[in-house]
């Protein structure tokens, strides 16, 4: 599904000068992450907006504003204004200071986990907890100093009727069978 780029260069206008703001593809569009937390994006020619639980039920009795229900199932404090309702840039701005609003509300998000450096498009995230990371650093020391595994036997060879034999044991048995028919003696 393509997206409205004319109204991604609107957002990126809006959004020109703030810090820690990163656009990110997804769902198919484009969202835009303050502190890795989405709040605004475009699906199709609509705008995506997180208002947050609080401000659902309000924001959805506003002309032009519909639930986002493209996974389908409804996302709680996730909802998508369609075109008429952004016409003009005011508008736009109005809904991504509301959305800007939300998002410092929620705090900083989980730790990176050990070793998950930048992101970029693309790749997925490794987040985890502070608990997390300990717990894993400790498995991780375990595993390694874990008991070795003992080496393994060596195994006779056993020849059988199916394999070829060395040539040294064929002769020792052409030998062997030579002996006995002469009765046994040299």
């Amino acid at each position: 599904m393509a997206f409205d780029e004319g109204l991604a260069e609107r957002i990126r206008d809006v959004l020109r000068g703030e810090p820690g703001i990163v656009e990110k593809r997804m769902f198919g569009g484009v969202a835009f992450m303050a502190g890795d937390r989405m709040f605004v994006g475009i699906i199709g020619d609509g705008l995506m907006v997180r208002v947050g639980p609080e401000e659902h039920e309000a924001a959805l009795k506003r002309p032009h504003v519909r639930i986002m229900d493209f996974t389908g199932r409804p996302m709680k404090g996730f909802l998508v204004v369609d075109p008429p309702g952004i016409e003009n840039d005011e508008q736009l701005e109005g809904w991504i200071a509301q959305t800007r609003r939300f998002v410092k509300t929620l705090g900083a998000k989980k730790v990176p986990a050990v070793g998950a450096g930048g992101r970029k498009s693309g790749k997925k995230s490794k987040t985890r907890t502070k608990s997390r990371v300990k717990a894993t650093k400790k498995k991780r020391k375990k595993v390694s100093e874990g008991p070795r595994k003992k080496p393994a036997k060596k195994r006779k060879k056993v020849l059988t009727a199916s394999r070829k034999k060395p040539a040294k044991v064929k002769k020792a048995k052409k030998a062997k069978k030579a002996k006995k028919e002469r009765g046994g003696k040299h």
